[in-house]
C-alpha cells in the first residue's frame, strides 16, 4: 500500500512538472506572439517606413497633404531617377504608407512593369496623374479594366502644364474669382466654373468649361457675355447669365492665363507662350435660340521673355498692364483703332511678378510677386513709387481697396492686409494657398488651393462664411459638389505649418 502511494505521488509530481512545462511553453509562445505583434512588427514596419521615405526623398519626391480626417497624402514623383524598382519597392512596403492615396508620375522612366506593380500592390491609391512616362495608353487601359476604383488622369506633353501639374496644388483649387451681380463665379483647376449666390439663396451651378485650369474670368461691358481663359490653351465666350457657349478658339500655344474685354466685341489675352493677343468677336448671331459668334485674331505681340500670369485693364479699357515670370511688368496703350502698343517697362521685382491692380484714375498700379514685395508704380512715368516688403515668402495674388488705401495679398497660409500709406500690415493665417482675393461692397472673398471659398469681414478679415468644393467624405475632389455657405471654420495650425514649408517651393 505504501509502495502504491509512493508511486501515485511520483506520478502526480511528474504530471505536475509536465503541466508546468506546458504552461511555461504556452506563456513563452504567447509572449513571443504578443511581442512580435506589438513590438517587433511595428518596429520592422517603422524601419521599412523610414527606409522607403528616405528612398522617396532621395529622388526628390514631394508630398502634399489632403485635409481630411484621417489625413490623406498625395505623392509626386518626377525625373529620371524614378524607375520601376522604386515603384516596386513602394508597392512592397505599401503597408508602411497607409496615408498614400494619390500618386503622380511626371517625366519618369517608369514602364509597364512599375505601373503594374504600383496599381496591383497599393490598393489605397485611388487617383493617379501621369505625364510623359515610358508606358503607353494601352498599359493604362489594362490597369483601368482591372482597377475599377482607380482614376488615372493623363496630362498632355506641354512643359508649362508639366510645371503646373508638379505644383502641390489640387485640381479643385479655385484659381479665378469674380462677382457678377449677386452671383460669385469661381473657376477651378479641373476646368469647371462654380456659381454660388452671395447670400446662399439660389441653387449652385457647376459647368464644365475647359479641359483643365480655368485661369481667368472676365465679363463684357454690357454684362451679357463671359470670357474664360483655360489651361487647355483656349479662349471661350459664353452668354450670361445663361452660360451657354457662344464661341471658342485655341488662342495660344501655351496655357491661357488672362483675358480682359476692350469693348463689347474685342478682347485681349495673355499666355504662357509669352504673347499678348487681341481678338475680335465677329458675326454675332443672337437672333436665334443659340447665340453664336466667331473669334478672329487681330494682333499678336511677343510681350515678355517668360510666361505671363496676369493681364489687367484700366476702367476706360485703354491701358493694359501685364505681369511676367521674367520679373517685369509691361504697360500697354490701346488706341482709337484698337491697336495695342507698349508704353513702359516696369522693373524692380526680384522674382516672378504674379499679379497687378490699376487705380481707378489709371495713374498708378500695384503689383506683387514671389519676392514677397508689394510695389507701387506711376504708370505715366514708368517709375517705382514705393516698395513694401510684405513677406519673406511668395505672394500669389492682389486686391486693392483704393478708397481705404488698403492692399490685400494672398500667401501660402492666408491673407495679408497692407496699409500702404502708413506701411503697416497684419496677417490672417487661416487658409492654405490663397489663389484669389476679390473685394465686395461690404466684405472680402478669398479662394484657395484646397477648393475653399471664404467670405471675410472688412473690419478684421475674419471669415464668417465658407463654401467648399472638397467633398471630405471621399478621398477626392468632387466634379459636381459644392457646399452651400456655412459658418466658416479655421484651418488647423499644423496644416498651415506644412503649407508654409511646402508651397514656397511649388511651381506656382
Amino acid at each position: 500500500m505504501a509502495e502504491e502511494n509512493l508511486l501515485s505521488r511520483t506520478n502526480r509530481k511528474l504530471l505536475s512538472k509536465r503541466q508546468f512545462g506546458l504552461l511555461s511553453l504556452l506563456v513563452i509562445v504567447s509572449g513571443a506572439a504578443l511581442g512580435t505583434q506589438f513590438w517587433l512588427v511595428p518596429l520592422l514596419r517603422q524601419r521599412a517606413r523610414e527606409a522607403i521615405l528616405q528612398r522617396i526623398e532621395s529622388v526628390g519626391g514631394q508630398w502634399a497633404d489632403i485635409p481630411v480626417d484621417p489625413m490623406k497624402r498625395r505623392l509626386l514623383l518626377s525625373g529620371s531617377k524614378v524607375d520601376d524598382e522604386l515603384l516596386i519597392e513602394i508597392a512592397r512596403k505599401s503597408r508602411s504608407l497607409p496615408e498614400l492615396t494619390q500618386l503622380d508620375l511626371f517625366q519618369t522612366i517608369v514602364t509597364e512593369k512599375g505601373l503594374e506593380a504600383i496599381t496591383t500592390g497599393v490598393d489605397q491609391v485611388k487617383h493617379m496623374v501621369v505625364f510623359e512616362n515610358k508606358f503607353d495608353d494601352g498599359a493604362i487601359e489594362a490597369v483601368l479594366l482591372r482597377r475599377k476604383d482607380l482614376k488615372i488622369e493623363r496630362r498632355t506633353p506641354d512643359p508649362v502644364a508639366s510645371g503646373l501639374a508638379m505644383a502641390s496644388i489640387p485640381r479643385a483649387a479655385l484659381i479665378s474669382l469674380i462677382s457678377v451681380g449677386s452671383n460669385i463665379l469661381a473657376g477651378a483647376g479641373d476646368g469647371r466654373l462654380h456659381v454660388l449666390d452671395a447670400e446662399g439663396n439660389l441653387p449652385r451651378k457647376t459647368i464644365a468649361m475647359h479641359e483643365n485650369w480655368l485661369f481667368d474670368l472676365s465679363v463684357s461691358p454690357s454684362g451679357k457675355m463671359l470670357a474664360t481663359a483655360g489651361g487647355d490653351n483656349q479662349l471661350a465666350i459664353w452668354s450670361y447669365p445663361e452660360l451657354a457657349p457662344v464661341s471658342r478658339i485655341t488662342a495660344h500655344t501655351g496655357d491661357l492665363h488672362g483675358v480682359v474685354w476692350l469693348d463689347e466685341s474685342h478682347l485681349a489675352t495673355v499666355s504662357d507662350d509669352r504673347t499678348l493677343a487681341m481678338w475680335e468677336l465677329k458675326n454675332i448671331n443672337d437672333s436665334v435660340e443659340v447665340q453664336t459668334a466667331e473669334l478672329i485674331r487681330k494682333q499678336s505681340i511677343l510681350a515678355h521673355e517668360k510666361a505671363i500670369p496676369r493681364i489687367r485693364a484700366s476702367l476706360d479699357r485703354r491701358t493694359l498692364v501685364t505681369t511676367s515670370r521674367d520679373d517685369r511688368l509691361m504697360v500697354w496703350n490701346v488706341d482709337e483703332n484698337l491697336e495695342i502698343r507698349q508704353t513702359a517697362k516696369l522693373e524692380g521685382h526680384m522674382d516672378d511678378c504674379m499679379d497687378v491692380q490699376i487705380s481707378p484714375d489709371g495713374q498708378f498700379a500695384m503689383s506683387v510677386g514671389y519676392d514677397g514685395a508689394l510695389m507701387t508704380w506711376d504708370l505715366s512715368t514708368g517709375k517705382l513709387v514705393k516698395r513694401d516688403q510684405v513677406s519673406e515668402g511668395r505672394l500669389f495674388c492682389l486686391e486693392v481697396d483704393w478708397q481705404r488705401r488698403l492692399a490685400f495679398v494672398g500667401t501660402p497660409t492666408g491673407v495679408i492686409e497692407v496699409d500702404y500709406v502708413r506701411g503697416k500690415s497684419r496677417a490672417v493665417e487661416d487658409q492654405i494657398f490663397v489663389a484669389r482675393i476679390f473685394k465686395l461692397e461690404h466684405s472680402m472673398l478669398s479662394s484657395d488651393g484646397m477648393g475653399n471659398l471664404y467670405a471675410r469681414t472688412n473690419r478684421d478679415l475674419s471669415p464668417f462664411k465658407k463654401a467648399s468644393i472638397f467633398e471630405a467624405s471621399y478621398d477626392h475632389y468632387s466634379d459636381n459638389f459644392i457646399r452651400n455657405w456655412t459658418s466658416a471654420d479655421i484651418v488647423p495650425t499644423e496644416q498651415l505649418r506644412m503649407a508654409r514649408s511646402s508651397y514656397p517651393d511649388s511651381g506656382h
